[in-house]
């Protein structure tokens, strides 16, 4: 089975950012616009396939049951040893070059989910 979870963060500036100006859309819809920003394609993804033998959890599927236990590449690692910072918001910060203010002033999101089941089955059945 897979499953891709993807989330966009919305479409308008936020309201709550504390830098406000005429200029601050554009960048906004810039960040958001995948010819732009072409990591930001999916949004904030992540495929799981899960192999149907194992009886892992599922913090231990998804590499969270180990140290550190944060996704705080890039930050100061005392400040941030708290957090529980995961792979989604590495990949805005650290790859789709959101600053962290943009980050913690969005509200607004949406997202979308998509599961597939593929089952192997023997030769000539359907």
């Amino acid at each position: 089975m897979e499953l891709t979870a993807e989330c966009y963060l919305g479409r308008e500036y936020p309201k709550l950012h504390p830098i406000q100006g005429d200029d601050r859309q554009n960048l906004w819809d810039a960040l958001c616009d995948s010819g732009w920003n072409v990591l930001y394609d999916s949004g904030v993804h992540h495929s799981l396939f899960f192999p149907t033998y194992l009886n892992d959890s599922f913090d231990s599927f998804i590499g969270m049951d180990c140290p550190p236990h944060n996704w705080n590449e890039g930050l100061d690692p005392e400040l941030t040893k708290d957090l529980h910072l995961n792979m989604a918001f590495h990949n805005v910060y650290s790859h789709c070059h959101f600053a962290i203010t943009d980050i913690i002033y969005v509200r607004d999101f949406y997202t979308e989910f998509k599961i597939e089941i593929n089952k192997d089955l023997p030769y000539g059945h359907k």
